[in-house]
């Protein structure tokens, strides 16, 4: 195995000879020591080492965070800071040039180890990010889609040629600025000015169709009527950071070339769905492996030190993640319509991660579970896509918060049953009550339970809505009970 190359860079020489012999007996290679930033960047160049450990305060005009930065810039080295204390000014200008690691002096040789080994680490990995962000850049660059990207604040960070070809803007140009100002759209009809739809893909946290009547209008006064979507953007930690419009050209005065779209979106969307099912999986296999070799990392560490607690924070949320990842490949991967009977409380456990995903930090969602809800018969990927829809309403309607208590329970309807449940047949029922309580901005989402309804209708079973508003909104979804007559 390849001994890793370390650059020393520490202007006190007894502290430097200190640090070497302890890594030399670690098993590190050490290339080379420097007191001072210029040398050590001369030697970084000379050496090309595979980690610099770098004293925060060198002597000189330029100190070690100058040092780092050029390092870490041009040379793509990762640095690990030594220090015994920093103000906070020089911890802030430290903290731009993206350390590695921390170790703080004085230091004993399992913290050495263990930065070392971290930065080690992680090093190749944002390595492969930023190159996947390149290629991400091209990607974008090359598809016949066009694609806005914008930051939080709504200001484009990148366009493609075809968002060019269509909006008149060069990349140049519009960066920086407000995607109002270049993403300029029409109601075909009316002629009126549309809202900007990353406004609100980002205050709502969805996905936002652009509809079947708008036109953008170019800087050169040129318009094409269009078809798309924005999304919001999100980071690791679920934040979001941007949104995307991406959209194409469409002649929706003509009906054939209208239906050809539609089936266009649709592969397109099921070629999505796919992706994300098979990115579900790798990813779940990454955090699995992650949680394995950070369970053998753990057990080298002293139960209750500062090391093993950290690392049981991030063995939690890579849990977590994976658990994530299980449930969103299962979910994609169900396809042609399959009744069977199974465990109606089973479906709401097997989607929590989902559904807490879909419905956001603000919403908190709660459950009351019946023991003795029973089976259902039913597609279960159909009450899957309905249960996250909902989920979704959720966060739609309680932008600043709120609960969605999930409750399950049996039914029994009795012949001759009148009222919202006159046209179900008599016999056994699962129920799940999905019941909004918050700040309501509305009673039941525009659009929402249509579809959701039509669905559930095809297994036997009935989606009710029942609103009190501003206060509390309640869908009652109603499945046959899987008894032996129903099923058998």
């Amino acid at each position: 195995m390849k001994q890793p190359k370390i650059l020393i860079v520490e202007d006190e020489g007894v502290v430097a000879a200190d640090i070497e012999q302890c890594l030399r007996k670690l098993g590190y290679r050490v290339v080379a020591s420097a007191a001072t930033a210029v040398s050590a960047i001369r030697k970084a160049v000379e050496n090309e080492p595979d980690l610099v450990l770098m004293d925060i305060r060198l002597k000189g005009p330029v100190d070690g965070v100058d040092a780092a930065a050029a390092l870490h810039e041009r040379l793509g080295i990762p640095v690990v800071f030594l220090t015994a204390y920093a103000d906070a000014e020089i911890l802030e200008r430290a903290k731009k040039t993206s350390p590695a690691g921390y170790i703080l002096k004085p230091f004993d040789e399992r913290s050495l180890r263990s930065a070392v080994e971290i930065a080690l680490h992680k090093h190749p990995q944002e390595q492969r990010l930023i190159e996947n962000e390149r290629r991400l850049v091209m990607a974008l660059r090359s598809v016949n889609e066009a694609v806005i990207l914008t930051d939080a604040g709504k200001a484009v960070t990148l366009m493609n040629r075809p968002a060019e070809a269509l909006t008149g803007w060069t990349q140049a140009e519009a960066a920086g600025r407000p995607v109002k100002d270049v993403f300029v759209t029409v109601h075909a009809a009316r002629g009126s000015l549309l809202g900007d739809p990353v406004s609100r893909a980002l205050r709502e946290g969805v996905g936002i169709g652009l509809g079947d009547r708008r036109v953008v209008v170019s800087r050169q006064g040129t318009e094409t009527w269009i078809r798309g979507h924005a999304v919001p953007l999100r980071n690791g930690e679920g934040e979001t950071v941007g949104a995307a419009l991406v959209f194409h050209a469409a002649d929706f005065e003509r009906t054939e070339a209208c239906c050809a779209l539609r089936s266009l979106e649709s592969s397109r969307l099921e070629t999505a769905g796919r992706l994300a099912g098979n990115i579900a999986v790798e990813f779940g296999k990454t955090l699995n492996r992650i949680a394995e070799h950070g369970q053998k990392l753990a057990a080298q560490w002293a139960a209750g030190s500062e090391e093993r607690s950290r690392l049981a924070d991030l063995l939690e949320a890579a849990s977590q993640g994976s658990r994530l990842a299980d449930q969103l490949s299962r979910y994609v991967a169900r396809r042609l319509p399959r009744p069977s009977a199974f465990a109606l409380n089973g479906v709401v456990t097997g989607l929590d991660s989902l559904l807490a995903c879909v419905a956001g930090a603000e919403v908190e969602i709660l459950t009351a579970l019946d023991p003795k809800a029973g089976q259902v018969v039913a597609d279960r990927g159909h009450l899957e896509h309905v249960l996250l829809n909902l989920a979704a309403a959720a966060r739609q309607v309680m932008p600043q918060g709120g609960k969605l208590t999930i409750a399950s329970r049996a039914f029994e309807l009795a012949p001759g049953a009148t009222g919202e449940l006159a046209d179900l047949a008599p016999g056994a029922y699962g129920v799940l009550e999905l019941s909004f309580t918050g700040g309501l901005d509305a009673g039941d989402p525009e659009g929402v339970t249509a579809d959701l309804a039509e669905i559930l209708s095809w297994a036997g079973g009935r989606l009710l809505t029942r609103c009190e508003p501003g206060r509390l909104t309640t869908y009652a979804i109603y499945l046959p009970a899987a008894t032996h007559d129903s099923w058998d």
